[in-house]
């Protein structure tokens, strides 16, 4: 049977010891025994491991302890063991002298998870041996499931903020983005621009070609998007079923109206077909922008109120537009 993927640390202060645990663990078949005659050379030998681990991914599965008759530094040992982060996870064997006192017995079972008393049999020995891995092959599985847990979590929080038919932010992460946004603009005393985006007649778009096409057409826009907002601290995200919201901080409003123009520009170079828009042969898209600086009287439902219905009059004016209400012009596209 090939033990070779466990390590064992014999801590044994007589050579005779070490060498009589160290033929029994290589009879058995575990070929990974490592040696040391104190406990200082016993964590040289660990943080040389330690240091190899990553390359090697070598690493102590077991220690055994013996060190004679003192049975109070073989306890302390294992004390110090469990103690430092370095071998808290590492079960300990102790090797201590026969004895049927109660109190050295709870002592014992204290200080070392488990133990065998000298002179040492084979095969009780190999049975703690064979115990001992296995509990630390649990602690390994538990730590890995814990991982794997851990990463699970992340990808579905992750996935909770993302849309995942355009892969953009989806609403949620949107309004956490911007409430965080928004109270640093408020302590910065900087002004932030939302523009919303609305795909003109999407629902008739729908209707005529069918809802595959009409995905394809919402992740076509949502890609242009993305290709012309990129400064890190902006955001993309999917509003609602046909609106995309874009938001801009540290914009000025004739910012995100330019903004908005370049996107626009992009989808009618996109030349996406739309034959049952009563406006164009070809798909549009509404813009409304808004821009405030947050102050001790406004929210962050001021700036969505006054972009919605900036939004609402670009629809309201005959759609393929943009509506800046600071701005006196109304830039038709």
């Amino acid at each position: 049977m090939d033990f070779s993927p466990s390590t064992i640390l014999v801590i044994a202060d007589a050579l005779t010891s070490r060498n009589r645990l160290c033929q029994i663990l290589n009879q058995a078949g575990y070929s990974n025994v490592l040696a040391a005659d104190s406990e200082q050379q016993a964590r040289a030998t660990l943080s040389s491991l330690q240091e190899n681990q990553e390359s090697t991914g070598a690493g102590v599965d077991l220690i055994i302890v013996d060190l004679g008759d003192s049975q109070m530094a073989g306890m302390a040992t294992c004390r110090k063991l469990k103690s430092a982060p370095q071998t808290a996870e590492i079960p300990v064997i102790m090797v201590t002298a026969e004895s049927k006192s109660a109190p050295l017995v709870e002592a014992l079972t204290q200080e070392a998870p488990d133990y065998v008393t000298r002179p040492v049999e084979q095969l009780e020995l190999l049975s703690r041996v064979k115990k001992a891995l296995q509990l630390k092959q649990e602690i390994e599985q538990r730590k890995e499931l814990a991982r794997e847990l851990a990463e699970a979590n992340k990808k579905v929080q992750g996935a909770a903020l993302i849309d995942p038919l355009t892969g953009l932010a989806n609403r949620r992460a949107f309004d956490d983005f911007l409430e965080l946004e928004w109270r640093r603009c408020r302590r910065q005393q900087q002004n932030i621009t939302l523009c919303l985006v609305d795909i003109d007649f999407l629902k008739s778009y729908n209707k005529n070609y069918g809802h595959s096409q009409g995905d394809a057409c919402l992740q076509k826009v949502a890609a242009i998007l993305l290709t012309i907002v990129k400064r890190p601290g902006d955001l993309v995200a999917r509003y609602s079923g046909r609106e995309f919201a874009m938001l801009l901080s540290a914009t000025t409003e004739s910012g995100g109206c330019a903004v908005a123009t370049r996107v626009m520009e992009a989808v009618a170079a996109r030349n996406i077909p739309h034959a049952h828009s009563p406006i164009s042969d070809r798909i549009t898209l509404s813009c409304g922008v808004a821009m405030l600086v947050p102050k001790a009287a406004t929210a962050v439902h001021d700036l969505l109120t006054q972009a919605n219905h900036a939004l609402y009059q670009a629809k309201k004016m005959g759609h393929n537009r943009i509506i800046c209400p600071a701005l006196k012009e109304q830039p038709l596209r």
